[in-house]
């Protein structure tokens, strides 16, 4: 199978994979180091979502255009959403509701194996916002203009060495969850980020389907998230703060070891 699919879930399961990332679980950082820089990468997908909003990945699959996967993405952390003191690592001042968007604080999985460079058509992504149990589904065309920016050489002066140019790509697909269903896209690598745009859920799934599962994340997931905000001295995250979470934060090098945050939409 080429999906990272949720099977129906008991309760020990559903627990585990709560209590995993909201205690700050392992996940595979993505960080560009000289010898990935140095050629062109296999892609690979990467996540954020504000802390007091995490989300659950219940699928990821790339196709082609016929519709058929052309590769298996790497198990990973189902829940995404990084702690208040992971962040607070690169963006001292978080608040835990805007999306922290730089490549030591994404959720990243590569491809099983050596993967592919080639790329896919079409990125589809089954989600569960677990703020409101919302159902998504997500599709991200990779237009030609896309395949373009990926299989361009770039030439970049390295922040830890000056003198030094290398040449990279862009090698990695990251998407930042929001919890009315939009999920904003970038393209990461050669350290630097490339906004392409906030995609509207190609589905939500209403009242009815999976209802299962839906009663299960509501009972479980959300209810255990709840309880753990309370008792590390989270806020209460509802209402949702809608105003807040729409922004997004970025690191920029100012030089001396030293970075400055900057605030914008994407």
């Amino acid at each position: 199978m080429s999906q990272l699919k949720s099977k129906s879930p008991n309760l020990m399961l559903i627990i585990a994979l709560v209590a995993l990332p909201l205690l700050g679980g392992c996940v595979d950082r993505q960080s560009d180091t000289l010898d990935n820089l140095k050629e062109y990468s296999a892609w690979s997908v990467g996540y954020v979502a504000p802390t007091y909003y995490p989300v659950d990945i219940r699928s990821i699959d790339p196709t082609d255009n016929e519709g058929n996967s052309i590769t298996e993405i790497g198990a990973q952390v189902p829940s995404v959403g990084e702690t208040l003191k992971e962040v607070r690592q690169y963006f001292p001042h978080y608040d835990g509701y805007a999306l922290p968007v730089d490549m030591l604080t994404f959720q990243t999985r590569r491809q099983l194996g050596i993967g592919t460079k080639v790329l896919p058509d079409m990125i589809t992504i089954h989600w569960v916002s677990l703020i409101n149990v919302k159902f998504y589904e997500t599709r991200l065309k990779i237009t030609k203009s896309i395949k373009q920016k990926i299989n361009k050489t770039i030439l970049v002066r390295l922040i830890w060495s000056p003198d030094t140019v290398v040449k990279c790509h862009y090698s990695h697909f990251i998407f930042g969850f929001i919890p009315n269903g939009d999920v904003k896209v970038w393209l990461g690598g050669c350290s630097q980020l490339d906004y392409i745009e906030t995609l509207k859920p190609y589905k939500i799934e209403h009242q009815g389907a999976n209802d299962f599962l839906r009663k299960m994340y509501k009972k479980e997931l959300q209810q255990t998230m709840f309880k753990h905000f309370k008792k590390i001295g989270y806020p209460n995250p509802l209402p949702i703060q809608w105003d807040k979470i729409d922004k997004v934060l970025k690191r920029k090098y100012i030089g001396n070891g030293q970075w400055k945050t900057v605030e914008g939409t994407h």
